[in-house]
């Protein structure tokens, strides 16, 4: 019982006394960098996938008999996305 007690009183002395937590303006920034950087990573998948809805290889997708086509567009564009990273 005291290996337990012992445990959690140095989990709190290291959480309030050793932790560098950050300051609420570093906290800003990076919430900045992330959801920006989220928005362009969307923005270009948005813009691939309606590009190649247009593109006439893939023009089948509203044929009924077809329900792979949806499934090679999106397996298209990761594989291309993931040609960029």
């Amino acid at each position: 019982m005291s290996k337990i007690v012992n445990y959690i009183k140095n989990s709190y002395d290291e959480l309030m006394h050793k932790v560098s937590w950050p300051t609420m303006s570093e906290l800003t920034n990076s919430t900045v960098v992330v959801f920006v950087a989220s928005l362009i990573i969307a923005l270009i998948i948005f813009a691939m996938f309606n590009a190649l809805i247009r593109v006439s290889i893939f023009a089948d997708v509203s044929a009924p008999n077809n329900g792979l086509s949806c499934f090679k567009i999106l397996i298209f564009v990761s594989s291309s996305f993931s040609f960029f990273l």
